[in-house]
C-alpha cells in the first residue's frame, strides 16, 4: 500500500464461505480503471470472535476510515505551513533588522 499511498480500508466479507467476515484490504480493489495493490488481510486474525456486522449501521466504514486518514492527512498540511509561516516571519524580522542597522550605521556616518 505504501507505493501506492493508500491506506487500506476496513471492509466486510459478503461470501457464503465467510459471511460477514471483516478484512483490510486496497482501497482499489474492485474499482474499474484503478490499480489494485492486492493487500488482503483478515481483520480477526488471532481473536476468539468477532461480532457480525450489524445491519443497521446507518454509516460506510470504508467512506469513515478514509474520511478519518484525509482528515489526519490534511492537519498535518496545515502544521507544516503554519511552521513555515512562522519560518518566513523570523527570517524577514531578521532581515528587517539587519537593513535597520546597517541604515542606521550609514546615517551616523554622515
Amino acid at each position: 500500500m505504501v507505493w501506492l499511498q493508500l491506506r487500506p480500508v476496513f471492509r466486510w466479507f459478503g461470501t457464503n464461505s465467510n459471511p460477514n467476515k471483516p478484512f483490510f484490504g486496497c482501497p482499489n480493489y474492485n474499482t474499474n480503471g484503478k490499480r489494485w495493490c492486492g493487500l488482503f488481510v483478515w481483520a480477526d486474525v488471532g481473536q476468539e470472535a468477532m461480532p457480525a456486522k450489524s445491519e443497521s449501521v446507518n454509516y460506510n466504514d470504508e467512506h469513515m476510515m478514509t474520511e478519518d486518514w484525509r482528515l489526519k492527512k490534511l492537519e498535518s498540511v496545515v502544521r507544516s505551513q503554519k511552521f513555515m509561516i512562522k519560518l518566513l516571519f523570523l527570517v524577514v524580522s531578521v532581515m528587517l533588522l539587519l537593513l535597520v542597522v546597517v541604515f542606521w550605521k550609514l546615517c551616523s556616518q554622515c
